[in-house]
């Protein structure tokens, strides 16, 4: 499995329940298809770099999780008929901790 984020956006005259209500969606679809979900940060309203829709903000949510590359396909499928969300991108993450090199912790 590879790690994934998942930055999606919310239109933002949806109501905080209905916010929840699609977040508990996009949790829900990782972990019951057998995929690790990470973290899930809630960045709130922020304004838009341009208009969607004549909007200018939208509710950010960013999902971390491991999963395959079929399951992405399946996500992305979701996310583009779900009401209330205005767009969503999913990349692969290459974030990795870096070790410090064995030479450089001998010589302290």
């Amino acid at each position: 499995m590879k790690a994934y984020e998942c930055m999606v956006l919310i239109d933002p005259s949806f109501n905080e329940t209905d916010i929840d209500k699609i977040v508990a969606k996009v949790e829900e679809q990782v972990q019951k298809s057998g995929n690790v979900l990470e973290t899930t940060n809630r960045w709130g309203k922020r304004k838009l770099a341009y208009e969607i829709k004549k909007v200018n903000e939208a509710y950010y949510v960013l999902f971390n999780y491991k999963a395959n590359t079929q399951f992405n396909i399946e996500l992305d499928k979701s996310l583009k008929f779900t009401a209330g969300v205005m767009r969503h991108m999913i990349i692969a993450s290459h974030i990795e901790k870096k070790k410090a090199p064995v030479k450089a912790m001998q010589a302290m």
